[in-house]
């Protein structure tokens, strides 16, 4: 019964088995399966990305090779504006110069007239000049004479200065094995140092001072002199006003010239203007056509960018539903394996329930068969001794007969 029961056990464990594998085998082809799903979309998905990225990039190539072409025929265009601006300035500029040469040409008759009363006036302007020049010469030579002087003083103090810094040097070098010497002869440099820059604020003072009593000598001497420039002047009135109005002469002729020049420059700054708008709507374009390139492409990333998160999206909730009925396909032979088991367990407990029992049956029959032998056995020895009492009773009897 016991063996019996134990195959039962096995076969019902081998049957379970089988069905669990069996099971088991056809979740992982589920997910085998679901793995090629996956698969073939993502590969549908880069086909239709690069067939985009194809269509956008060969799109932007050919509008960009339009408005090279553009750019090319507006760049002519311009060139060919820019020559005939080119040519009318140059026109104009030889207009200009024709009319600059025929107004020269009436002022030099009068300039001529004029040099020869301006040539008396330059001599005296040039004795009051020399005079003038030679004082300053004087002066000049006295600064320099002073500035030479204080030149060499200056050298021969930065040598004894350089000599004495040397000094120090080889002082503190000498005392560089003992501290305290060497920080004092430190100390004693320090304050030869500041000695020697108060002596050179004191030096620059004196020079500062030097400086202005020379320039009030200039300004004196100047002033001196612009008081007979002016005295001379003042006695030449009649000279003064053929100045005056070889002035008036000049500026005129520089009007002329200034009107001349204003138109030239005006037609310059027209074209510039002209130029600048026409860089200025270049630029405006060629941005616009830029950013107008930026938001189309833009515009592509972003539609790509959805396509490949919708893509993302739709794959990630096929993989969750797929997970769902993986997981659920799992949980189901997690519970069928589990029931199996919980039948198997029971079947066991069963079985061992049943052994128990008939182990107690066993027990009991055992107990009852020895109980009966040992009934038997009183019943045999009673038996016996109902014999044993039968024959004495038979021997009595036999004896009493005799």
């Amino acid at each position: 019964m016991k063996e019996k029961n134990q195959t039962q056990v096995e076969e019902l464990e081998a049957r379970y088995d089988t069905k669990d594998q069996h099971m088991r085998m056809r979740l992982e082809e589920k997910k085998q399966k679901i793995d090629e799903e996956r698969e073939r979309p993502e590969n549908k998905f880069r086909k239709r990305e690069e067939t985009l990225r194809r269509e956008f990039e060969e799109k932007e190539k050919s509008e960009q090779k339009k408005q090279e072409t553009e750019n090319q025929k507006r760049s002519e265009e311009e060139k060919q504006q820019r020559a005939e601006y080119d040519q009318r300035i140059e026109e104009m500029k030889r207009e200009i110069e024709d009319q600059r040469i025929q107004y020269e040409k009436q002022i030099k008759e009068r300039e001529e007239e004029d040099r020869k009363r301006e040539e008396e006036y330059k001599q005296d302007q040039e004795k009051m000049k020399n005079d003038h020049e030679r004082i300053i010469a004087e002066l000049q030579m006295k600064q320099k004479e002073l500035i030479k002087k204080r030149d060499s003083e200056e050298q021969m103090r930065k040598k004894r200065e350089e000599q004495e810094r040397e000094e120090w040097k080889r002082k503190i070098k000498e005392a560089e094995n003992d501290k305290e010497t060497q920080e004092e002869i430190k100390r004693q440099q320090r304050e030869w140092e500041e000695e020697k820059k108060r002596q050179m604020r004191k030096r620059e003072e004196e020079e500062r001072k030097r400086k202005e009593r020379h320039e009030k000598q200039l300004r004196e001497k100047q002033e001196e002199l612009e008081n007979k420039r002016k005295k001379y002047e003042s006695e030449r009135d009649e000279e003064k006003q053929r100045e005056e109005e070889k002035q008036h002469q000049k500026k005129e002729r520089e009007q002329k010239e200034k009107e001349y020049e204003e138109n030239l420059n005006q037609m310059e700054r027209c074209y510039e203007r002209l130029e600048q708008e026409r860089k200025k709507e270049w630029k405006r374009r060629k941005q616009k056509d830029e950013e107008r390139r930026m938001e189309k492409r833009k515009r592509w990333e972003k539609m790509m960018e959805d396509l490949k998160q919708e893509h993302e999206e739709e794959i990630k909730r096929r993989e969750r539903e797929e997970r769902e009925r993986i997981d659920r396909g799992e949980q189901e032979c997690d519970e069928i394996k589990q029931k199996h088991e919980d039948e198997i367990e029971k079947m066991k407990k069963k079985h061992e329930d049943e052994i128990k029992k008939e182990r107690v049956e066993l027990d009991n029959l055992r107990r009852r068969k020895e109980q009966q032998v040992q009934e038997l056995k009183e019943r045999l020895e009673q038996l016996n001794e109902v014999k044993r009492l039968r024959k004495e009773l038979k021997d009595k009897q036999s004896c009493h007969v005799m």
